[in-house]
């Protein structure tokens, strides 16, 4: 499209030195007497081959200048030369947006305890159906986890919310409690003091889980 505006440009310059010529000529033949036509003739000639000249002179400099308005698109070409860094961070909101998603999913089936609670006798002498579904989800989280180390801080916040949250079922609060004291390294001391901040039966599956 660029080089068809240049070519069309160049072609209307061409045109208008013709003209601007021929109406130079036109005036100079009527101010000189008649003998003087022969000579006229061979001035127009000239002066179109020269305008016509100038003309293609512009063309062929618009089509040389043409390559450079299409450089910017080289430089892009560039700029994407390297597919794996893209790649790496397209991939990373995707991450994100996955891990958060799979929180968001956990808390509604984590926070079950009260339902548990009003189950019937003999529903408790099994394992309760809500257990079952948030060990589970507890164990695509625990996927997660070891599929993006980059986003421990995230796992981190998630696993001590789970184990303070007291609408979570007791047993998957200890279990996320275990979980962030793993992630985060902690010593004994540390652990010691993390626990005194939980009621003993929290405590009590805590420690039959290390």
């Amino acid at each position: 499209m660029r080089k068809e505006i240049v070519l069309a440009l160049g072609l209307s310059l061409m045109l208008v030195g013709v003209l601007v010529t021929q109406s130079k000529l036109r005036e100079s033949v009527k101010s000189e007497p008649e003998q003087s036509l022969p000579k006229s003739d061979e001035t127009p000639t000239a002066a179109a081959r020269s305008s016509t000249l100038t003309g293609e002179a512009d063309i062929a400099a618009n089509r040389e200048v043409d390559p450079q308005v299409e450089q910017p698109s080289v430089v892009i070409d560039e700029s994407t030369s390297v597919p794996g860094q893209k790649a790496e961070s397209a991939r990373a909101p995707s991450a994100h947006t996955s891990i958060q998603s799979s929180f968001q999913l956990a808390r509604t089936i984590f926070q079950q305890k009260e339902a548990i609670a009003k189950s019937s006798a003999e529903e408790l002498h099994r394992t309760p159906k809500q257990t079952v579904a948030a060990a589970e989800q507890l164990g695509n989280i625990v996927e997660l986890e070891e599929k993006y180390p980059g986003e421990a801080a995230s796992f981190q916040d998630f696993y001590i919310e789970c184990a303070r949250d007291e609408k979570v079922i007791t047993v998957i609060r200890s279990q996320c409690l275990d979980r962030y004291a793993k992630l985060a390294k902690l010593d004994k001391d540390q652990q010691g003091q993390l626990l005194r901040q939980f009621p003993p039966e929290i405590v009590r599956l805590f420690e039959a889980l290390q």
